[in-house]
């Protein structure tokens, strides 16, 4: 009779552990909230404080920042990817894309960049990691943040300031745009 109360509890540790190898992997946060709910996020916070002022998922890894040049007066912008690296979030700017050179813009190709002119634009494009993303908004300069399907409107030479999220709306602030992962329903 023991041998068989035994077997009835590696039947139920079995199960048990079967249960778990089955719906383990679809939780990835210490809340146990599913995976498949989690989406890729970007959070913008006022720097010196760290403040969060607003967050928005993602339905793509790609992200891009536009801005007047405070010289030359005209359109810059940056594109950026996420990716996991050692297991934290990592942003990468993979291109520049300008009308003028002018003060802290690219006068030439480091290694593994390259160069094209199209379209009246000049195009840089890069791998660069980015350890912390700091930007200082000024009202002249127009920022914007341009997420999902406004990336790919950017790459068509749609007018930047005709989309996106206006940064100016935390007035002469220096912004930390952090990737994150949140809830997917996250508002924009």
């Amino acid at each position: 009779m023991n041998s068989n109360s035994n077997s009835g509890k590696l039947s139920v540790s079995l199960s048990f552990v079967l249960l778990l190898w089955v719906f383990l992997p679809s939780i990835s946060m210490a809340d146990g909230t599913p995976e498949k709910q989690m989406a890729l996020c970007l959070q913008i916070s006022h720097f010196h404080s760290q403040k969060p002022l607003g967050r928005w998922a993602l339905e793509s890894p790609h992200f891009a920042l536009s801005f007047v040049h405070s010289v030359s007066q005209t359109p810059v912008v940056d594109f950026y990817r996420l990716q996991k690296k050692n297991n934290t979030l990592q942003i990468t700017q993979v291109a520049e894309r300008f009308e003028h050179h002018g003060a802290g813009l690219p006068s030439h190709v480091d290694e593994g960049s390259h160069w094209i002119h199209q379209n009246g634009y000049f195009w840089l494009t890069m791998q660069r990691p980015i350890a912390q993303l700091i930007v200082r908004t000024d009202k002249d300069y127009n920022n914007r943040l341009h997420l999902d399907k406004q990336v790919y409107q950017l790459n068509a030479d749609e007018d930047e300031r005709s989309v996106g999220i206006d940064l100016n709306q935390w007035p002469d602030a220096a912004l930390w745009i952090q990737p994150i992962t949140c809830l997917k329903h996250t508002k924009r």
